[in-house]
């Protein structure tokens, strides 16, 4: 098996606050998200950066005249994606105390495969993946009327905060997609193929949970949460340390 080499997690405790603060990043103008360089001291009046033309680094009106004209989509640069990752090391009891985890990972060579049939417009050599795990009050395995109820809620708000997050990893130029968790199919891709991929399926394993086949099942369960978790899949092409998704992380550690 593949050793998962890369993977950041965050914790928070409202699926829907939680698209709420991604719609907002996703329509946040790029200027204020920007990089800036640090002052020089010998830039002088017109000469050094011509972002800030002036001495002291001061820019005109100028530059700010379209500041609400819509965002374009440009491919982040090495300086602005790259960000350490120990910025969003987890506290121990974060898994304990709060209902929602996000893990993002490389895409492991187990899980290629599928993504290649999923989604066989993009290089999976260069995908991440970003699995959105609810604890839930019920058994998900068991399957009745109150868990069907809370298996519905659960899937609304992930395709609701998966939207958002696709929003956002789209407005830093990169592609994304997510798999519906009622039909196990790309969401939002308009792509010919059958191919699904379910919480249950083998793949999983090499994502961290545990598969457990029961001959006339399979269940899925959480390391921490057990098989009370309702597990969603995000598919982007945004680095595990970009600054796209660092932003997404960082908006669930909010709370």
């Amino acid at each position: 098996m593949a050793l998962q080499t890369s993977k950041v997690n965050a914790y928070c405790s409202n699926i829907r606050q939680l698209a709420s603060r991604l719609r907002i990043l996703s329509v946040q103008p790029a200027v204020e998200r920007t990089v800036f360089e640090p002052i020089q001291k010998d830039a002088g009046a017109l000469g050094g950066n011509k972002q800030f033309p002036f001495a002291g680094n001061v820019t005109s009106q100028a530059a700010y005249k379209n500041i609400q004209a819509e965002a374009e989509l440009i491919q982040p640069t090495k300086e602005v994606t790259e960000k350490p990752l120990n910025e969003f090391k987890v506290n121990v009891s974060d898994a304990t105390e709060k209902n929602i985890e996000l893990k993002v990972v490389a895409c492991p060579d187990e899980m290629k495969k599928k993504a290649g049939e999923l989604f066989p417009n993009q290089n999976v050599d260069a995908l991440s993946v970003l699995n959105v795990t609810q604890k839930t009050q019920h058994d998900m395995s068991v399957w009745n009327a109150n868990m069907e109820v809370e298996w519905m809620a659960l899937s609304s708000g992930f395709v609701e905060s998966a939207k958002a997050a696709c929003d956002v990893l789209n407005s830093f130029g990169y592609w994304a997609d997510f798999i519906d968790p009622s039909t196990g199919k790309p969401y939002l891709s308009k792509t010919e193929t059958n191919a699904t991929l379910n919480v249950t399926d083998e793949e999983y394993r090499s994502l961290g949970f545990e598969v457990t086949d029961m001959v006339c099942c399979k269940i899925l369960a959480h390391k921490i949460w057990g098989k009370m978790v309702f597990v969603g899949t995000i598919f982007t092409n945004a680095p595990v340390d970009s600054h796209a998704v660092n932003a997404i992380l960082a908006k669930a550690k909010v709370e």
